[in-house]
Protein backbone atom coordinates (compact mmCIF):
# COMPACT_ATOMS: atom_id res chain seq x y z
CA UNK A 1 0.00 0.00 0.00
CA UNK A 2 2.78 2.38 0.91
CA UNK A 3 6.28 2.41 0.05
CA UNK A 4 9.46 4.16 1.54
CA UNK A 5 12.35 5.43 -0.27
CA UNK A 6 15.55 6.69 0.87
CA UNK A 7 18.24 7.92 -1.30
CA UNK A 8 22.01 6.49 -1.06
CA UNK A 9 22.94 9.64 0.80
CA UNK A 10 20.26 9.20 3.11
CA UNK A 11 19.05 13.06 3.00
CA UNK A 12 15.97 12.54 0.69
CA UNK A 13 13.58 10.23 0.73
CA UNK A 14 10.14 9.51 -1.47
CA UNK A 15 6.48 7.96 0.14
CA UNK A 16 4.99 6.58 -2.67
CA UNK A 17 1.43 6.39 -1.87
CA UNK A 18 -1.62 4.02 -3.85
CA UNK A 19 -5.14 3.20 -2.89
CA UNK A 20 -6.99 5.28 -0.56
CA UNK A 21 -5.97 8.26 1.10
CA UNK A 22 -8.93 8.88 2.88
CA UNK A 23 -9.70 8.49 7.10
CA UNK A 24 -10.17 4.66 7.12
CA UNK A 25 -6.38 4.85 6.62
CA UNK A 26 -5.46 7.70 8.43
CA UNK A 27 -3.64 6.24 11.58
CA UNK A 28 -1.25 4.11 9.35
CA UNK A 29 -0.69 7.09 7.17
CA UNK A 30 -0.34 9.29 10.08
CA UNK A 31 2.27 7.09 11.52
CA UNK A 32 4.14 6.37 7.98
CA UNK A 33 4.62 10.19 7.29
CA UNK A 34 5.78 10.53 10.93
CA UNK A 35 8.40 7.84 10.81
CA UNK A 36 9.74 9.00 7.09
CA UNK A 37 9.81 12.27 8.26
CA UNK A 38 12.18 11.33 11.07
CA UNK A 39 14.47 9.82 8.79
CA UNK A 40 15.05 12.02 6.07
CA UNK A 41 15.92 15.99 5.55
CA UNK A 42 13.97 16.43 2.55
CA UNK A 43 10.60 14.41 2.38
CA UNK A 44 9.18 13.99 -1.00
CA UNK A 45 5.36 12.66 -1.06
CA UNK A 46 4.11 11.01 -4.37
CA UNK A 47 0.92 10.10 -4.72
CA UNK A 48 0.38 9.74 -8.34
CA UNK A 49 -0.93 6.53 -7.74
CA UNK A 50 -3.50 6.80 -4.64
CA UNK A 51 -7.20 6.36 -6.39
CA UNK A 52 -8.86 8.21 -3.31
CA UNK A 53 -8.42 11.00 -1.49
CA UNK A 54 -10.40 12.92 1.35
CA UNK A 55 -9.61 16.07 4.00
CA UNK A 56 -7.93 13.81 6.52
CA UNK A 57 -5.21 13.10 3.88
CA UNK A 58 -4.78 16.65 3.23
CA UNK A 59 -4.63 17.52 7.18
CA UNK A 60 -1.68 14.78 7.38
CA UNK A 61 0.21 16.71 4.59
CA UNK A 62 -0.46 19.62 6.38
CA UNK A 63 0.79 18.31 9.50
CA UNK A 64 3.68 16.81 8.36
CA UNK A 65 4.44 20.30 6.53
CA UNK A 66 4.27 21.58 9.79
CA UNK A 67 6.60 19.08 11.83
CA UNK A 68 9.14 19.30 8.41
CA UNK A 69 9.31 23.15 9.34
CA UNK A 70 9.38 23.12 13.24
CA UNK A 71 12.52 20.46 12.38
CA UNK A 72 14.71 22.20 9.94
CA UNK A 73 13.45 20.10 7.17
CA UNK A 74 12.04 20.15 3.79
CA UNK A 75 9.00 18.74 2.67
CA UNK A 76 7.48 18.85 -0.72
CA UNK A 77 4.63 16.70 -2.44
CA UNK A 78 5.63 15.76 -5.88
CA UNK A 79 3.67 18.05 -8.49
CA UNK A 80 2.22 15.45 -10.62
CA UNK A 81 -1.33 15.17 -8.66
CA UNK A 82 -3.86 13.52 -9.87
CA UNK A 83 -7.05 15.31 -10.88
CA UNK A 84 -9.06 13.92 -8.19
CA UNK A 85 -6.86 15.40 -5.33
CA UNK A 86 -6.46 18.72 -7.29
CA UNK A 87 -10.47 18.69 -7.05
CA UNK A 88 -10.48 18.17 -3.10
CA UNK A 89 -8.11 20.41 -3.02
CA UNK A 90 -10.19 23.38 -4.29
CA UNK A 91 -13.52 22.07 -2.73
CA UNK A 92 -12.09 22.84 0.66
CA UNK A 93 -11.36 26.02 0.26
CA UNK A 94 -7.71 25.23 -0.12
CA UNK A 95 -6.72 26.51 -3.42
CA UNK A 96 -3.37 27.63 -3.14
CA UNK A 97 -1.19 24.85 -2.20
CA UNK A 98 2.13 26.09 -4.15
CA UNK A 99 3.58 25.45 -0.67
CA UNK A 100 3.23 21.57 -1.20
CA UNK A 101 4.64 21.73 -4.61
CA UNK A 102 8.16 20.51 -5.54
CA UNK A 103 10.78 23.40 -4.95
CA UNK A 104 13.90 24.33 -3.70
CA UNK A 105 13.09 26.59 -0.36
CA UNK A 106 9.66 26.21 0.95
CA UNK A 107 8.71 30.29 1.58
CA UNK A 108 5.88 30.42 5.15
CA UNK A 109 3.49 32.60 3.93
CA UNK A 110 1.47 32.11 6.99
CA UNK A 111 -1.60 31.76 5.29
CA UNK A 112 -1.30 27.50 6.63
CA UNK A 113 0.20 28.33 9.26
CA UNK A 114 -1.11 29.41 12.76
CA UNK A 115 1.31 32.25 12.94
Amino acid sequence: MYEFIIDNSKLSGTVLFNGKLTIQNSTIIKNFLQESIKQVEHLHINHKNADEFDISYIQLLVSTFKTAVKNNKQFSVINNHPENFTALLKDSGCPEFNWMSEMENIEITGEHTNE
